[in-house]
């Protein structure tokens, strides 16, 4: 077992490409997890130490504002996010503009970036729609910050496009739903679901992600950029699932290698083994095109599998860029945040399953 200097950095020599590497940490304190990554190549790997495999920054911030008339229609909402990458837009005050909270970003600290405020609002009759933005240019997101002041006076054009999604197999529950869209260069990450196949969507682009369910906890979703003036299709035409342990076996080995059926063209399998919050928690990032992973033993870094007792476990196929264990360690921050903000086109097939140790 190898821990870090103070400084949080893993020293190591004279390792071949690819290599595996696992840590162990605590997330929330006392409880310990642990992550698995496979294939790596790069020299200097940076892993955020929780089983989303995010590592976000974040500074309170005051902005008012002005431009609409106030308290806003029960439809409508301002949401205030900046030019960094961000986990998501947060809402204004629908009764006086006020916003009030922390603004949050992926990647380095303090940099500077524009704040831009949108309003929006979804009814019966046009659907969604941004109303108007504003721009607040070159502000450093740091501690101490002053407030500040955002008009909303500037136009956004539109464009419009037709979702045509492709269920596959996931036929229940199918839902669609704009994932995020972006104004004035800011990418506001912001869920509003629909059910009217057209919609309109701000010029300067948007995503959007269907989902689908079949039996026992299997599901897809699909994301594509949109199609201005187009088709944006989301399809998910194949399938996964777990093949041993069979779901609900009993008297499995606390060291089990776990089999599920494999998924053409995905880049990378994530295997989670425990339940979200519990202790003992592992993450398996894997290369394509694996279809099965040993659990390890893990006591040294308090996790393993105890006897006599039930694990969840789920395997996400990931087609498209953005998931492999190089991705997650790349230093960004983004992890497990890619699918919400990510613009490029991906399908994440997701099974579950669970099994019970013996004694």
């Amino acid at each position: 077992m190898v821990t870090t200097e103070g400084d949080g950095t893993f020293r190591f020599s004279g390792v071949d490409t690819p290599y595996d590497l696992t840590v162990g940490f605590e997330d929330p304190p006392l409880v310990p997890r642990s992550l698995t990554l496979r294939g790596l190549t790069r020299a200097k790997p940076i892993i955020p130490a929780n089983l989303d495999l995010y590592a976000k920054r974040a500074v309170p911030l005051v902005v008012a504002v002005t431009g609409p008339e106030y308290p806003l229609p029960m439809e409508d909402q301002i949401l205030v996010t900046s030019t960094a990458k961000s986990p998501g837009a947060r809402r204004a005050s629908s009764s006086g503009g006020i916003f009030e909270d922390d603004i949050e970003w992926f990647g380095p600290s303090e940099p500077t970036v524009n704040l831009v405020a949108a309003r929006t609002t979804f009814d019966s009759t046009f659907g969604f729609r941004v109303l108007s933005a504003g721009v607040r240019e070159n502000v450093r997101l740091q501690s101490a910050m002053p407030g500040y002041m955002i008009s909303l006076d500037r136009a956004v054009p539109t464009s419009t496009t037709t979702i045509d999604v492709q269920p596959g197999v996931y036929t229940e529950n199918v839902h669609v739903r704009l994932n995020s869209f972006t104004v004035e260069g800011a990418q506001f990450s912001k869920s509003f679901y629909f059910d009217d196949p057209t919609i309109e969507f701000p010029s300067e682009g948007a995503t959007f992600m269907a989902f689908g369910f079949i039996a026992n906890g299997r599901s897809a979703a699909a994301s594509s950029p949109a199609v201005a003036g187009g088709t944006t299709r989301l399809a998910m035409p194949e399938t996964i699932d777990t093949v041993l342990p069979a779901e609900d076996a009993t008297g499995v080995s606390r060291t089990p290698v776990l089999t599920w059926t494999q998924v053409p063209g995905a880049s990378a399998y994530w295997v989670t083994v425990g339940s979200q919050f519990a202790v003992g928690t592992q993450l398996y990032v894997l290369p394509a095109p694996a279809s099965s992973v040993s659990i390890q033993d893990l006591s040294a870094l308090g996790v393993g599998l105890e006897a006599g007792q039930t694990y969840p476990w789920v395997v996400r196929a990931w087609v498209g860029n953005g998931f492999t264990a190089d991705d997650v360690a790349d230093g960004t921050g983004i992890g497990g945040y890619r699918e919400q903000i990510t613009t490029d086109s991906f399908v994440e097939y997701m099974t579950y399953s669970k099994f019970t140790t013996g004694p």
